[in-house]
């Protein structure tokens, strides 16, 4: 099955109450953005942020590639993972991770798949720990790039809302409402928020 392969800018803002066994994490959070479940070498990390305890923050930019199929139920079978992680000497342990759907920051259809070009997507998705346990909020944007060969009267084409027909386990975060303020050109607002039953 044909596939693109995606260029995402993705800025790692904060995180929010992260825990390890019912205990605020004190220091030394980092986090980890993987693209390919099979490849656990294709995959982009921040910093470590020794001062922000369990609600730390990065601002910081990584760049990855994502492939991802034409139609739209295969699309939706794609997901990048954001993975919350304490450093340690010995190792960086899991606090948290979150799946987030290329179709939350793509829109897709059977035929092909618009990308909303030089816009800015801001995304907040609820982690969960090792056991499934909700586990914290990580704040995040993402930027997709049009893929390599895509001419000027293409990339017009590329000009589209955020559009998602579902509802990922997150929620609408008061950073990244902060974050928004902050940001208000060139954006295209598409941030998950939970139903009543998941909340």
């Amino acid at each position: 099955m044909a596939s693109t392969s995606y260029t995402l800018e993705i800025t790692v803002l904060s995180c929010e109450d992260l825990r390890i066994d019912g205990h605020h994490v004190k220091k030394n959070t980092y986090v980890v953005v993987r693209t390919d479940p099979h490849n656990l070498r294709n995959f982009g990390e921040t910093t470590v942020d020794t001062r922000g305890g369990s609600y730390p923050s990065w601002n910081q930019k990584l760049v990855v590639d994502v492939s991802v199929v034409h139609d739209r139920v295969s699309a939706r079978q794609n997901f990048v993972t954001l993975e919350a992680r304490r450093w340690s000497p010995g190792g960086g342990s899991l606090i948290g991770a979150a799946d987030m759907p290329v179709t939350d920051f793509l829109v897709c259809t059977e035929t092909q798949q618009y990308v909303p070009n030089n816009r800015v997507n801001f995304l907040s998705y609820r982690l969960k720990d090792g056991r499934g346990q909700k586990n914290g909020i990580i704040n995040v944007s993402v930027r997709v790039k049009a893929p390599e060969g895509f001419g000027e009267d293409e990339k017009e084409g590329l000009q589209l809302p955020v559009i998602t027909d579902r509802q990922p386990d997150g929620y609408m975060s008061q950073a990244a409402v902060a974050a928004m303020a902050a940001n208000v050109g060139g954006i295209a607002i598409g941030i998950p928020v939970s139903s009543a039953k998941n909340a």
